[in-house]
């Protein structure tokens, strides 16, 4: 991975160089099928399973794959704006998406377990709000990737969209972060005063792993987004010229290679392997859950 910070125009074309460094070809291939083989796996497990609830993060996993296709076709073409653009945008706005399913599957293991009353967020209103300030936040962050854009001819709008996608990302954090305050909340509190049902799913799991078991998957990939999302804060504020966005290897050891545990974590411990997702299920919690 290159790390060269001063390089902005290319002395052969003498146009404006998108990319501060020379962009890792071979890193990028090797993300790509990382994130490939994942996308591929959750759609499979999506379809045969009818987790039609856990698209968001099917979606982001795809994104994460084309964001790497059009980042190795960016570094080949260096003064090309759109790979450029398309590569920027997915790869920043698809954790949102990770996020919001991770917000979705909370809400399904408080109603699993009857845990309603343990919960510090009404659980109709969780997944609304939690979801809600996500799309907020992809939104800003759409938005100024779209402001950036700009930079090849307007460098003062291509800043406004830094500081709008720091705004996007703070907002992201915000609502992580109280997510992460929600959930355990719940966990303490449910462990304190257990309901009859999450003892029970406790002993004889519903499926393959018991919901115990999935609340701590939500806490270890939410614990990769956040670093990943408090190093793309520090990356904006430092701005285009600053470390972080001028050495390669601090985007995949914090951003990519955060990514990649985040979302295969949810191939192996499955929603479907720990709670129903179809409807005509046995008992009120799992028809319940049709309307989290």
């Amino acid at each position: 991975m290159s790390s060269n910070s001063t390089v902005s125009l290319d002395p052969k074309l003498d146009r404006y160089r998108l990319n501060p460094y020379d962009p890792s070809i071979p890193a990028a291939v090797i993300f790509l099928a990382l994130f490939g083989i994942t996308a591929l796996w959750h759609t499979w497990q999506c379809i045969t399973r009818r987790t039609w609830f856990f698209l968001p993060l099917v979606v982001a996993a795809w994104l994460q794959a084309i964001g790497y296709v059009t980042r190795i076709v960016s570094a080949k073409n260096m003064t090309e704006l759109m790979p450029y653009v398309i590569s920027t945008f997915f790869i920043l706005c698809s954790p949102a998406l990770m996020a919001a399913s991770i917000y979705i599957i909370l809400g399904r293991i408080i109603v699993f377990v009857n845990g309603e009353h343990h919960s510090l967020v009404k659980v109709t209103r969780l997944t609304k709000t939690f979801v809600a300030g996500d799309v907020f936040s992809l939104l800003l962050q759409a938005g100024g990737g779209g402001l950036l854009s700009a930079a090849r001819t307007n460098k003062s709008m291509a800043d406004i969209g830094g500081y709008v996608i720091i705004g996007g990302l703070f907002i992201q954090i915000i609502f992580f972060g109280l997510f992460i305050t929600t959930s355990f909340l719940f966990n303490q509190r449910i462990i304190r005063e257990p309901t009859k049902l999450s003892t029970r799913m406790l002993d004889q799991p519903y499926g393959k792993y018991s919901w115990l078991t999935m609340l701590r998957v939500l806490y270890i990939a939410s614990g990769f987004i956040m670093v990943r999302s408090i190093f793309r804060v520090v990356e904006y504020i430092q701005g285009r010229d600053g470390y972080l966005a001028t050495h390669e290897v601090y985007f995949y050891c914090l951003d990519a290679l955060m990514m990649v545990p985040a979302v295969y974590i949810f191939n192996f411990v499955h929603p479907a392997q720990v709670m129903p997702v179809r409807k005509g299920a046995a008992s009120a919690s799992e028809i319940a859950l049709h309307h989290v």
